[in-house]
């Protein structure tokens, strides 16, 4: 989908599987998002890893308590589908800054301030934050 790739082999294999299901369907509203692919997923460790990150075992008793009470708790599948595309834009975030962070070491690191390659990574700088500013505005994050 854009490229990335994580070095956890189970992570990067959700991450594949998610981006895998957004190719079929750009457009899945959260109530249509086919949960059930992570949840039967053929690999173990990618249920597992996907239960473990969605449900602690503290909030599994919390879970326990408050239902019964009759209280409405959030499904797994409520939670997927705004967790995995939240981890995903901040770790693409996180990307873009170290791409800045690097960009802004070489340009510190130009003898002479009128090289014109100080101008492109200026640009490539900019077209970064654009990028990064995008991707904050779609969770409401604030950029520092």
């Amino acid at each position: 989908m854009d490229g990335i790739a994580l070095t956890h082999p189970v992570y990067n294999t959700i991450y594949q599987e998610y981006c895998n299901i957004y190719a079929e369907n750009p457009a899945h509203t959260p109530e249509e998002f086919p949960m059930n692919r992570f949840t039967d997923f053929p690999d173990a460790q990618v249920c597992n890893t996907v239960v473990d990150i969605l449900i602690p075992q503290d909030d599994m008793k919390i879970h326990r308590f408050w239902s019964k009470h009759d209280l409405v708790i959030h499904s797994e599948e409520d939670v997927l589908n705004t967790a995995v595309p939240r981890a995903l834009t901040l770790y693409k975030t996180k990307i873009v800054e170290q791409l800045i962070a690097g960009l802004t070491r070489e340009l510190a690191g130009l003898e002479d301030p009128t090289d014109p390659r100080a101008e492109e990574i200026l640009r490539q700088i900019n077209r970064l934050n654009e990028v990064r500013k995008q991707m904050c505005s779609k969770f409401s994050r604030i950029i520092l």
